[in-house]
């Protein structure tokens, strides 16, 4: 709806709201009839403001987004690489093996890392075990 019929449209139902405000505080009399056709005409072009809008398009429409590309399948050597970044990923998620390892543990004494090292193992530990099956090469 342009902002012109949307104004039209506005001031319809105002107007309709005063006429009938008006027929309720006036006696029966020439002017009630007078208020009830006023307030029927301006029923009755709201009502065609209302249709006449309804097929009107918007002036301006956002533009419509391009479908996304699909990514490209990786190659060998990016497959790769990415299994690698995801694995890391793991290790960091489940024990926090990138943080631990780029800490500087100078300060912290020997009970502090082992505390540390022990919350790191549980967690990578948990995560090989659930991603991966390791079992001895030789049953010797």
């Amino acid at each position: 709806m342009s902002v012109n019929m949307r104004m039209v449209s506005i001031i319809c139902c105002v107007a309709l709201l005063a006429v009938n405000a008006f027929s309720l505080f006036t006696e029966s009399s020439l002017f009630h009839s007078y208020f009830a056709g006023a307030s029927l005409i301006v029923a009755l072009a709201l009502l065609v403001i209302v249709f006449v809008s309804r097929g009107e398009r918007p002036e301006s429409e956002p533009p419509k987004a391009d479908a996304a590309e699909p990514m490209a399948v990786p190659t060998a050597d990016n497959q790769a690489e990415a299994e690698i970044v995801s694995f890391l990923a793991l290790l960091q998620e489940r024990g926090r093996l990138v943080d631990f390892l780029m800490e500087d543990i100078t300060s912290y004494d020997d009970a502090q890392v082992g505390a540390g090292a022990r919350v790191v193992h549980q967690g990578c530990k948990a995560a090989l075990r659930e991603h991966f099956q390791i079992r001895s090469v030789r049953e010797e």
